[in-house]
């Protein structure tokens, strides 16, 4: 009895001691429970046997997880000012003070003659300009001769229900991995899928945008408010009800369809929904992206971004050259997300690309500022001259309002209509060129070659009745 009495008192006094001590160092003994939170991936199985209290508990112990790292999120978007401090035209002087950047990679330290890199990987992006980059791909690859790795069907890998990459989805072709060069469709990142088409040495390039115009611009050209249902009017639009209570419609819709309104680009560069509610996850593969990928390009210096990209690609100035692909018409329906008071709201609901396009920002600047600023103003200079030179050359106008671009519903392109006498004029036919016909021809081009290899009969199919609609000399922009 008095052996047990002293065990007892023993236990008291240390655990008093214990206690104390927590309490001087301001802490407490939650450390000492594990947080079943943070172990979403691999919950322990006698969690999945618990009766439904616990079950209950465990769920709301998520949702205050969740709305802690949400929380964390948005306060660290809301202090974290230094990118809007810069202002995308001018880049001011005081720029060198506001950023500490690491060493610059290699490709942009290098000096004198280089290589080009004709194996590329440019992944597509929903609503980002990724239509004009990847025009500039296809030109590059037919001028050098370079084999391209294409859908089975339509103009993206995947399908509507935007699959992650699988070798299963391109075209058929009697070509090795080894001799494909370039892969720019649409596409969900797969880091597996993609090295089992492209060869080890494949460069990685990308482009995203400011989550404001880009959420804005993903709402409105795949019609969410029709697929929704969401009321809207002139007075009170339908991304603006979206935005008041986006949960109520998001959780109600198939997961086909809801993953690309929240976080579409983080969707799109291979992301799980889940892994999106999680601050930790979010910065965890927005650092594996940025080991994956070689370049990250931004919309808001589309430019300053191709003079990079020459430099990484090293390419010559003439091949960046463009004409803007899939530019919403001045007709079409837009939602101005900062009049509307908007941009709070979307960076809210999209917390995983607020964060992506700010740490990919902050790089880009650091990237300018290591290409030298006053030689990235006169490169840009150089490239915007070849563009109107090219524009005077080949456009006689801009149709704002052509039934000759596809367009979903009330939204319209732009379309570039040819000056007389150069409807067989190579560089400007393929400068405005739709990824629908370039795809269209490409495919056609690859299905011939795969006969004449195979000594099958080459003889074209019978065109389609709306071959001569995409053949006139207005040429529709995507």
């Amino acid at each position: 009895m008095k052996r047990q009495r002293r065990r007892l008192l023993l236990v008291i006094a240390s655990f008093t001691l214990l206690t104390s001590c927590l309490s001087k160092l301001g802490g407490n003994i939650n450390w000492l429970v594990p947080d079943v939170t943070e172990s979403r991936f691999g919950l322990d199985k006698t969690f999945a046997n618990n009766n439904a209290e616990n079950h209950d508990n465990l769920q709301k112990s998520t949702r205050e997880h969740e709305f802690t790292a949400r929380e964390t999120l948005e306060s660290q978007i809301k202090n974290d000012n230094v990118a809007k401090e810069v202002d995308d035209e001018t880049l001011p002087t005081e720029y060198n003070d506001l950023f500490n950047c690491p060493a610059p990679p290699k490709w942009l330290r290098q000096k004198g003659r280089c290589h080009p890199k004709n194996n590329v990987l440019f992944l597509k992006t929903r609503r980002t300009g990724s239509g004009t980059v990847q025009n500039i791909m296809f030109r590059y690859g037919e001028k050098h001769n370079l084999n391209f790795v294409l859908p089975s069907g339509g103009n993206q890998f995947g399908g509507a229900a935007a699959l992650p990459f699988h070798k299963s989805q391109i075209l058929k072709s009697n070509i090795s991995m080894e001799e494909n060069n370039i892969l720019c469709h649409q596409a969900r990142f797969s880091e597996s899928g993609f090295s089992s088409v492209m060869p080890n040495d494949s460069a990685y390039v990308t482009i995203i945008r400011d989550p404001t115009t880009q959420f804005e611009s993903v709402f409105t050209h795949m019609q969410i408010d029709k697929l929704f249902r969401i009321p809207g009017s002139d007075e009170q639009p339908a991304l603006k009800n979206f935005l008041e209570r986006p949960e109520s419609y998001f959780n109600i819709q198939p997961s086909n369809i809801k993953m690309l309104t929240r976080n579409p680009m983080l969707f799109d560069l291979g992301i799980s929904y889940q892994d999106t509610l999680y601050l930790r996850q979010i910065n965890k593969y927005i650092q594996y992206l940025d080991s994956k990928f070689d370049f990250v390009m931004l919309t808001e210096f589309f430019d300053e971004s191709l003079i990079l990209l020459k430099k990484f690609l090293c390419l010559d100035i003439e091949d960046i050259t463009y004409f803007e692909h899939n530019v919403r018409s001045a007709a079409s329906k837009f939602v101005d997300t900062s009049a509307e008071g908007l941009d709070s709201a979307v960076h809210r609901w999209n917390l995983g690309d607020t964060r992506l396009h700010q740490y990919f920002r902050e790089k880009m600047l650091c990237f300018i500022k290591q290409y030298g600023k006053n030689k990235m103003a006169t490169d840009v200079m150089k490239l915007r001259e070849l563009n109107e030179k090219l524009y005077d050359i080949c456009i006689a106008e801009i149709q704002q309002d052509s039934t000759n671009v596809w367009s979903p519903g009330n939204v319209r392109a732009i379309a570039y209509k040819l000056k007389k006498g150069l409807e067989n004029n190579a560089q400007c036919v393929n400068m405005i060129k739709s990824e629908h016909l370039y795809t269209r021809e490409l495919r056609n081009k690859y299905i011939t070659k795969l006969k004449q290899n195979s000594g099958l009969p080459t003889k074209p199919k019978e065109t389609r009745r709306t071959w001569k609609k995409w053949s006139e000399p207005v040429i529709p922009v995507q």
